[in-house]
């Protein structure tokens, strides 16, 4: 879907085509994993404890993640991302980290 950039839109309309103030936006990144099915484990483990207590939630796979906020128009905080960052690196499971590129989830291009 093509969308005008400076198109003139109501309220209703913004919020139903997910633009402007609307838009909702995550944050993704690649990791590479050990070939260890209980370190993998361990670490979807800690890094759901981790996105739960944040009140945050993640799709991905195949070493591709994407985190959102539970907020329905809430963007990642620098400060939950920074947390993110941290467990990634110092967990043992993780042997690369992608860099964290920010979404938007209903216009990826």
């Amino acid at each position: 879907m093509v969308l005008k950039l400076n198109a003139k839109r109501n309220r209703r309309l913004r919020k139903k085509l997910f633009v402007d103030e609307y838009s909702v936006y995550g944050q993704k990144f690649k990791v590479k994993l050990v070939d260890n099915e209980e370190q993998e484990d361990n670490f979807l483990d800690d890094f759901c404890d981790l996105l739960g207590s944040m009140n945050m939630y993640c799709a991905g796979g195949n070493g591709g993640f994407l985190v959102c906020s539970h907020g329905r128009y809430d963007l990642p905080s620098v400060q939950q991302m920074e947390r993110i960052q941290v467990l990634l690196e110092q967990h043992s499971a993780v042997i690369e980290l992608g860099e964290f590129k920010p979404l938007n989830l209903h216009y990826p291009d």
